[in-house]
């Protein structure tokens, strides 16, 4: 049996629901073990160096550009970029096998694992 030395989370952008599901997981094999954790973004399990893409709802696109913040916009970027959703010719999705590359040196508490909402979450209040 291999003992685990910490755990990684994809913190998002994605589905809120699964992102949280994610995250709560990691932080509590964690704490359980007494290891660190740490997360990475859906963009740096992204196999690129450049433009990163990946749906957002309603026909939108959330785009991160090498060492810039996320951006959300109405249709696909101009130029070269990697990543997935509706009208990307060769999808790449995030790739879990990325992780200890990206995460190289992040592990600490695991309650300093958090989530990464780009979008508010799509509710809707009920009427009175």
């Amino acid at each position: 049996m291999v003992a685990a030395s910490g755990f990684v989370a994809d913190v998002g952008p994605g589905g809120f629901t699964g992102v949280r599901v994610g995250v709560t997981l990691a932080k509590t094999l964690a704490f359980a073990l007494g290891v660190e954790a740490a997360g990475v973004s859906s963009f740096d399990l992204i196999s690129c160096s450049g433009t990163a893409v990946v749906p957002g709802r309603r026909g939108q696109f959330l785009v991160r550009e090498a060492g810039s913040a996320v951006r959300v916009l109405d249709e696909l970027p101009g130029g070269e970029f990697a990543g997935y959703g509706e009208g990307v010719s060769e999808a790449s999705y995030p790739d879990a096998g990325r992780m200890p590359v990206v995460a190289v040196g992040a592990l600490g508490a695991p309650e300093r694992l958090l989530p990464e909402y780009v979008l508010p979450p799509s509710v809707t209040l009920p009427r009175a």
